[in-house]
C-alpha cells in the first residue's frame, strides 16, 4: 500500500507579515510627498497633525508586522521567510520613527 503524501499546508501568517511590510514601505513613501505638500503650503499646524497621524499609523503597523512576523518565524513552515522579511521591515520602520522622534526632541530643545 502506498502512502499518499498530503501537500504542505500554506500558512498565511507569514504572508500577512510580508504584506504589512510592503504597506509600511508604501506609507513611508507616500508620507514624503504628503509632508512636502504641507511644507510647501506653509500650513505648519496641519503639517504637525498629519505628521503625527502618519507616524502613529506607521508605528502601529510596524508593531503588528513585527509581532505577526515573529509568530510566523516561530511556527515555521513554508512562510517563515515571509515572516522574517515582515519582521525586518517592521523593525526598520520602528527604528526610523524612533529616530524621527529623537530628532524632533533635539530640534525643539
Amino acid at each position: 500500500m502506498t502512502d499518499v503524501t498530503r501537500p504542505s499546508r500554506l500558512e498565511p501568517i507569514g504572508v500577512i507579515a510580508f504584506v504589512l511590510g510592503i504597506v509600511l514601505v508604501l506609507v513611508d513613501f507616500a508620507s514624503i510627498f504628503i509632508d512636502a505638500a504641507f511644507i510647501r503650503s506653509g500650513d505648519y499646524t496641519s503639517f504637525s497633525t498629519v505628521s503625527f497621524v502618519i507616524t502613529t499609523i506607521s508605528v502601529v503597523l510596524a508593531l503588528t508586522a513585527i509581532t505577526i512576523g515573529i509568530v510566523a518565524c516561530l511556527r515555521g513552515g513554508a512562510t517563515r521567510v515571509y515572516g522574517a522579511i515582515g519582521t525586518t521591515v517592521g523593525a526598520m520602520v520602528l527604528l526610523q520613527q524612533f529616530g524621527t522622534l529623537v530628532y524632533a526632541l533635539i530640534v525643539n530643545v
